[in-house]
């Protein structure tokens, strides 16, 4: 193999190699996963299952012995749900204590995202034993129901702007390495194929007007923004990061996209013109900032932060700068995703999860 020249043999992550260098452990869709490598880098043979994911657990960061002989390696539960924080349209501050939005936990339920008129969410449910789906409820968490029901992963909602069409993200064409953008119409449930991503991209964001997709499309080992019409399909790249930049956000007037900058362990609030251009950090120190969703002034951007291990809703405002701390919770193995402000800005649904988990040894046969 040519020096320096990549391939790829699995799909995975968290690969450790055996004592015998050739035989290449990693975390894979089912669990553990063992391969042989032949000298050149080739796989040699199927990978086989050496461990397998409890219903509704997730294993990783494994570590072989100095023998090869025992493996250590996490089994951790993620448990979450749907929580609310009413806020003040005028000041955008909390006006009352977070509460549960959605009283069912899932494995997830995350991706809030409020109808144009605010009147419903649209959200992701992934349930053990089962792939992920579309969901839809009342601004209020009544009248839950499920809209996609393909065995394959439909995820990331978007409200297309006539309010009764959801588009989605779905690999049903050709499962865990290609995707596409589907729609599903909340009336009919009637399904239609918008857009084909192809591989590696992920989390999508449609625009205010419906005309072009933000998502993240991985390439040499980076994450990066890239810009598609549902029009024609023609594409071209937003950020030229050599790590991460991803995770879209459109401001209400489709003329921004805030983002983040992973720099090392940190990760930053960042904003540049949605045809590309100059990009603006908003955020700084360490921590990571996660934007998701902005107000309908476009003057403020509602991120999950994470600060001294904690995570907490916070927003910042473009034109002072400041920065609002929205939530206090305090625990270490819970985090934030994805807040979702409506848009008459008295509401923001956010993913609450709780992280349980052990670390287990497992002897090699």
């Amino acid at each position: 193999m040519q020096t320096g020249a990549t391939k790829r043999i699995a799909l995975g992550y968290n690969p450790v190699f055996g004592a015998n260098g050739h035989s290449l452990y990693f975390m894979g869709s089912g669990g553990l996963i063992k391969i042989e490598l032949g000298a050149n880098g080739d796989r040699i043979g199927e990978p086989a299952t050496i461990l397998s994911s409890g219903l509704g657990a997730s294993i990783g960061n494994p570590s072989l012995s100095a023998d090869a002989k025992k493996i250590v390696y996490s089994a951790t539960r993620i448990l979450s749900t749907l929580w609310t924080l009413p806020v003040s349209p005028a000041t955008f501050e909390a006006v009352g204590p977070p509460s549960a939005f959605l009283t069912d936990t899932s494995q997830r339920t995350n991706l809030p995202r409020f109808s144009p008129d605010g009147s419903k969410i649209a959200l992701n449910r992934w349930r053990p034993g089962s792939s992920a789906d579309i969901w839809v409820c009342d601004v209020d968490g009544r009248n839950l129901r499920q809209l996609t029901t393909n065995q394959a992963t439909d995820s990331q909602p978007n409200w297309l702007p006539d309010g009764e069409r959801i588009a989605f993200l779905s690999d049903r064409d050709n499962q865990e390495t290609s995707f596409s953008i589907w729609a599903i119409s909340l009336s009919t449930g009637k399904e239609e194929k918008l857009l084909d991503l192809g591989e590696d991209a992920q989390f999508i964001q449609l625009s205010p007007d419906g005309s072009h997709v933000a998502f993240n499309y991985m390439e040499n080992d980076a994450i990066n923004i890239w810009l598609t019409s549902l029009k024609d399909g023609s594409r071209r790249q937003l950020t030229f990061s050599h790590d991460l930049m991803g995770f879209p956000s459109w401001s209400p007037d489709g003329r921004q996209i805030s983002f983040e900058h992973q720099v090392g362990d940190d990760a930053f609030l960042m904003v540049m013109p949605s045809g590309g251009g100059q990009m603006t950090q908003l955020t700084s120190g360490p921590g990571k900032s996660w934007p998701h969703s902005w107000s309908a002034d476009g003057d403020k951007i509602v991120f999950a932060g994470e600060r001294d291990g904690v995570w907490n809703l916070y927003w910042i405002s473009l034109s002072s700068k400041v920065q609002k701390q929205l939530t206090n919770y305090t625990t270490l193995n819970s985090f934030l995703r994805y807040p979702a402000l409506s848009p008459q800005g008295n509401q923001i649904v956010y993913e609450h999860a709780d992280i349980t988990g052990n670390i287990w040894l497992l002897e090699l046969k």
